[in-house]
């Protein structure tokens, strides 16, 4: 199958699933005003039947009766008001998940997270090769939810795994790809509690403190006798054995109890509060990896991270989610004055928050993880499942290869998309690519460049075959001035080849694919000439092969003198008032030239200078 074919078949997949999710969103819609009706209902009547209760019997605890047994339906109504309200939320989620299939096999991509928090200064490659950013490779392949998981996918984009690691990962991806019903829920049951990283970091950098309330052994003794005391005095209140006057005996006692914790409460609840959310979605996440029988290795490595030494993840999990969603109730004044001055229920919460921190913290690390890895994992096979032409590549064990046909850029689209086959194998050789103006030189070398990144990361890539060695890509493109740092853009440049040329020298675990583009640029011709030369030479001298793309002609004379440098170039054909690209990889140096043409079109006066010859 090519990486030109249009993508009918899995849009109309998509379209479909919009459709169908859409509809069963309305239905749950049309079920969630039902039930809110219902509710305010119930809850008018159970004060109208509390009120008319006591009216007929003439007794407060036949009203009371009346009122609890009218609350108690409102509960249960509450209850079914909130699985229904998830449940439409999640067809919606469905049908977003799909709307954004489409505008990725439209390649519009505004509105999705661009990950530019992930960028490094100086990294290799990443801004060269649009791996962050608007239109960017991130936005292309990211369908995470969490944080955490949106951070694994960037870290697999910014370095190469390893090539056990790469296969693991591949296998992985053909499993799930078209595991399409699977895929999409567990991406939407993450939307559910998409979160405040920030919350969920406070909440783990929590976890490390030591237990505040837990060691206080003789308050959480307390929390077993109060209770029953202040039980005990409403009993008597309401049997008529006292006044109500000694309600205020559980109220000084419990309050003065709560005086000498209520500070170190306060910081837990600070560091741990709206992070109940989130973690119910990741209950339902690790729930999803639980259930499924996975085939492949990482699958199973994966899912083995989800294992516990008593119940499983989700349901620890959905503990924790619980006890942070109680011990949110304090966030509710009139409710928290009746919990805590009679039932110490901040005292209680926070010790079992701490006992559950205490029993489980080990094992939290291996459950995110799984999660995290699932996330990206989850990503790419999405990418792979909506772009069917995209071929899963093969990792070579030789020491530098890349051998491909019909290799595109996968962020352009495929009607417009040219492909080009190239081979370049062996230690230190280098392609020399000439080529006239806006010949496509540079987008050729970011096409090879982002395609080496998505293999060495597991993914599918734009090309009906990709063969490669494991290697560091390192890119010099969009080098810049600084007024700031009073630097030139020649200058930068420079800065850049030295960064390459010291990593080089390092003798990195990894061989070294440079692509360099307009190499040298921001200098006069003879001294252009005499720099790329040697840089090409000193390249060769290390662990190193690449691409280097000039309008230097001379540097393609290098192809007679030695034996490592191979000639190709992007050619243009003038038409009259129009410039004509084939936008080919063709063997050779360029021979057709454009920069004349281009800049009478654009209005200056070429013809009149020629004439002054």
């Amino acid at each position: 199958m090519s990486v030109h074919s249009n993508l009918s078949a899995e849009r109309q997949v998509f379209e479909t699933r919009i459709e169908q999710f859409q509809e069963l969103a309305q239905q749950f819609q049309t079920k969630y005003n039902r039930i809110s009706t219902i509710r305010l209902l119930v809850f008018l009547g159970a004060i109208v039947g509390a009120y008319y209760t006591y009216q007929f019997v003439q007794h407060w605890a036949a009203g009371l009766g009346a009122f609890v047994v009218g609350m108690g339906i409102f509960i249960a109504l509450i209850k079914q008001h909130n699985r229904i309200v998830y449940q439409r939320n999640h067809y919606r989620f469905l049908q977003k998940i799909n709307e954004a299939e489409i505008q990725r096999l439209d390649n519009k991509l505004k509105g999705f997270a661009e990950g530019g928090q992930y960028m490094t200064p100086g990294h290799f490659y990443a801004s060269d090769l649009d791996i962050f950013g608007k239109h960017s490779v991130f936005q292309l392949l990211n369908r995470t939810t969490t944080q955490l998981g949106e951070k694994t996918l960037a870290q697999w984009l910014l370095a190469p795994a390893r090539t056990q690691e790469i296969r693991q990962r591949q296998q992985a991806i053909e499993e799930l790809k078209n595991n399409i019903e699977w895929r999409q829920d567990f991406e939407a049951k993450g939307k559910h509690g998409q979160e405040d990283g920030r919350a969920v970091d406070q909440l783990f950098a929590w976890g490390s403190e030591p237990a505040k309330v837990l060691p206080k052994k003789w308050l959480i003794t307390m929390t077993y006798i109060m209770p029953i005391v202040s039980l005990a005095a409403f009993a008597a209140v309401l049997l008529g054995f006292t006044t109500y006057h000694i309600l205020f005996i559980p109220i000084f006692i419990n309050g003065f109890l709560l005086g000498g914790s209520f500070k170190d409460i306060q910081n837990i609840h600070e560091k741990t509060s709206k992070s109940s959310a989130t973690l119910k979605s990741y209950t339902q996440l690790l729930k999803n990896i639980e259930e499924a029988n996975f085939n492949s290795e990482k699958l199973q490595k994966i899912k083995g991270l989800t294992a516990s030494a008593e119940g499983t993840a989700s349901e620890k999990i959905s503990k924790l989610a619980s006890i942070l969603a109680s011990l949110d109730q304090r966030q509710n004044l009139l409710f928290i004055f009746v919990a805590n001055f009679f039932f110490l229920w901040d005292v209680i919460w926070t010790a079992r928050l701490e006992k559950w921190r205490q029993t489980t913290r080990r094992e939290i690390v291996g459950w995110l993880k799984a999660i995290n890895q699932m996330e990206a994992l989850n990503s790419i096979a999405g990418y792979a499942y909506a772009n069917p032409a995209h071929q899963i590549p093969t990792i070579s064990d030789k020491d530098y290869i890349i051998d491909t046909t019909n290799l595109g850029h996968p962020l352009i689209n495929a009607q417009e998309r040219v492909t080009n086959t190239m081979k370049l194998e062996g230690l230190g050789n280098s392609m020399v690519i000439t080529g006239s103006n806006m010949s496509g030189k540079t987008t050729f070398e970011r096409t090879v460049g982002v395609n080496i990144v998505l293999a060495l990361a597991g993914a599918p890539v734009c090309a009906d075959s990709f063969t490669v060695s494991p290697m560091q890509v390192f890119t010099s493109m969009r080098t810049q001035d600084s007024l700031e740092e009073h630097i030139s853009s020649f200058y930068a440049e420079l800065k850049r080849l030295k960064q390459l040329i010291d990593h080089l020298e390092t003798n990195p675990r990894l061989p070294v694919i440079y692509l360099l583009d307009e190499i040298l640029k921001g200098t006069n011709s003879q001294d252009r000439h005499l720099g790329a030369k040697a840089l090409v030479f000193q390249l060769h001298g290390h662990r190193s092969t690449g691409l280097v793309s000039t309008h230097d002609l001379e540097l393609g004379i290098l192809e007679e003198q030695t034996n490592f440098i191979q000639n190709y170039s992007f050619n243009s054909q003038i038409n009259g008032d129009q410039i004509l690209f084939d936008y080919k990889l063709t063997p050779g140096i360029c021979r057709s030239f454009n920069a004349s043409k281009l800049m009478q079109n654009m209005g200056i006066e070429i013809d009149k200078v020629s004439a002054l010859k």
